[in-house]
């Protein structure tokens, strides 16, 4: 069975977690400019736009650190009625790309990185920005054993270990989605764009 390396993780979560605060101190930043009103009105979009651009970060930097292939996913739940997306980071723990459709996370091809997450009243949308490769149809899609329910991340964001970001096979100049309000018919959105190249993220209202 291939080693999960666990001398190493522990050395590296102090530096990519001081990498995550500063990202999320940024975005929070970010989500500031709209006003002290608006984000009281979108807590929960705004704590899901914060933990995203964490996670990502995150991911990018694992990948390159450890020379292995990391993945973000999203779900859209629904629980009670209410609309959650859920995002959670993987990563395969002998370095090797794994390969197929759909992913089991079973600790041989693929292993939790972070826990899962769940934002409610939040959900993706669909960048229409000019040259950004949708997270639509994005493979593979990672299967995950959430209180004993099989949960699918069917939008999924892959970092190979120089940093580039993917949603499949091949290259892409850029990748962009929406964190969006599920409760309004013209919800508050956040807009991702994501480079294809270095992996580094921009964040914006929308």
């Amino acid at each position: 069975m291939p080693s999960l390396r666990p001398s190493r993780i522990p050395q590296a979560f102090s530096l990519l977690e001081l990498l995550v605060v500063v990202a999320i101190l940024s975005i929070l930043a970010v989500a500031g400019a709209t006003g002290l009103g608006s984000f009281s009105k979108n807590g929960d979009l705004n704590r899901a736009v914060a933990e995203t651009g964490g996670t990502f970060e995150n991911a990018r930097q694992y990948a390159v650190t450890y020379n292995t292939h990391v993945y973000v996913g999203f779900a859209e739940v629904l629980q009670g009625g209410v609309k959650r997306l859920m995002i959670a980071s993987f990563t395969a723990p002998d370095g090797v790309k794994p390969t197929g459709s759909s992913i089991t996370v079973d600790g041989e091809n693929l292993v939790s990185l972070s826990r899962p997450r769940t934002f409610a009243n939040v959900e993706l949308g669909s960048s229409t920005a000019t040259g950004q490769a949708s997270l639509e149809g994005s493979i593979p899609s990672i299967v995950l054993r959430v209180n004993g329910a099989d949960v699918n991340f069917s939008h999924v964001v892959g970092f190979t270990p120089s940093g580039e970001a993917r949603v499949s096979a091949g290259k892409v100049p850029e990748i962009g989605f929406l964190l969006q309000d599920a409760r309004r018919a013209n919800p508050m959105s956040y807009g991702f764009s994501v480079s294809g190249i270095t992996g580094m993220l921009k964040v914006g209202p929308m």
